[in-house]
């Protein structure tokens, strides 16, 4: 029979009782942090200059224009597609991980 091999036969439900994926970003991320720390004192120990984290400063995007015809002629451009037009002025955010821990990350982990 045809329409047998076509109806699934088992179903799969995967779930989590609790954020586990947000631990783990979180552990990863301390885990992280603490190599960089071990690096650095290495290098103190060493009396090798140490390098300076720098914090990167986001990219200033385009801003939309305010009058009506030039936002009309960037839809137009587009064939109105609202998505493709807007992306340019939205930022994105971040696939990295931060550089440096959130301050209430810390404070999530303490009973």
């Amino acid at each position: 029979n045809c329409w047998a091999n076509v109806l699934p036969r088992r179903m799969v439900i995967l779930s989590m009782e609790k954020d586990e994926v947000g631990e783990w970003r979180l552990q990863s991320l301390k885990k992280k942090h603490e190599e960089k720390e071990r690096i650095k004192q290495e290098l103190i120990d060493a009396g090798e200059d140490v390098p300076e984290e720098e914090e990167e400063e986001p990219e200033e995007l385009p801003q939309l224009p305010e009058d009506e015809e030039e936002q009309q002629a960037l839809f137009d451009q587009t064939a109105g597609d609202q998505l493709r037009t807007m992306a340019p002025f939205v930022p994105l955010k971040s696939l990295e991980s931060p550089q440096r821990l959130p301050a209430t990350a810390e404070s999530k982990l303490e009973p």
